[in-house]
């Protein structure tokens, strides 16, 4: 192996023998496999996730913080990163500075390979809808809202801007006993791609039931 390749490999810190055969794994730690990667479309950009809890190369679940990694283009990753987190997703803006790019996943100074290149175009998600409040005969706070998109796969309900409750798609109410004389409700929809923001809120005051 030439000099630079062996440059090359210690600037990614790819623990990976760097493509001899039969080159041994260091003692410690395996590195994280490939991440799969989740991009999610919201009112603020874009949110990049792995898509499954991260586990090391021989399949085992890593526990600790595995911090992931954004490089620009779809050729070998060189450079700095663009944008980086751990335990929490890459958020961008509604124009990334970059158009594509490779997640790499990393545990300590251990790297996975470089994920499959990854288009970074924000598309504004859909709204949710503002609901219906009102106190039913039984005294308990009622939301009601219309029937949503295909594309939506989960409602979340917001009490006083808390999420309280998901429910499927499929459901279009929610009921409970109120805490309080007054609340605010709101609904929030997601998708295998996007996630809306915050409704409209509706404010619902109960009475005494006699």
């Amino acid at each position: 192996m030439t000099a630079n390749g062996v440059a090359l490999c210690l600037a990614l810190t790819l623990s990976w023998g760097c493509g001899v055969a039969g080159a041994p794994m260091p003692p410690g730690p395996l590195p994280p496999a490939s991440p799969d990667v989740r991009i999610i479309n919201t009112p603020d950009g874009l949110e990049l996730y792995s898509a499954s809890p991260p586990r090391d190369i021989d399949g085992k679940r890593i526990d600790e913080p595995v911090e992931l990694r954004l490089f620009p283009g779809t050729g070998p990753v060189t450079g700095p990163p663009v944008a980086r987190a751990t335990a929490q997703p890459i958020r961008l803006g509604r124009r990334p500075s970059v158009s594509t790019g490779r997640l790499v996943a990393y545990r300590g100074r251990r790297a996975s390979r470089p994920s499959s290149p990854i288009r970074l175009r924000w598309k504004a998600p859909p709204p949710a809808p503002t609901p219906i409040g009102f106190v039913d005969a039984g005294g308990q706070a009622r939301l009601m809202w219309p029937p949503l998109p295909a594309e939506v796969t989960e409602v979340v309900v917001l009490r006083d801007s808390d999420p309280v409750r998901t429910l499927s798609a499929d459901v279009s109410t929610f009921t409970e006993r109120p805490t309080r004389p007054r609340h605010r409700y709101q609904i929030i929809i997601r998708g295998e791609t996007f996630r809306s923001g915050p409704s409209e809120a509706v404010t619902v005051t109960s009475h005494p039931v006699p």
